[in-house]
């Protein structure tokens, strides 16, 4: 993501974490994220 982005990897792990909390996203294995919309279980 970070070398995809204009964001700097503090930014980037900011929103990550941020959009975490919110329960939109959650995290892999090996520091992957994954979108949990439309997710009906979460």
């Amino acid at each position: 993501m970070i070398e995809n982005s204009i964001l700097s990897p503090a930014q980037v792990s900011a929103t990550l974490l941020q959009l975490e909390l919110r329960g939109l996203v959650r995290q892999l294995s090996g520091k992957m994220y994954i979108s949990n919309c439309g997710d009906e279980h979460n």
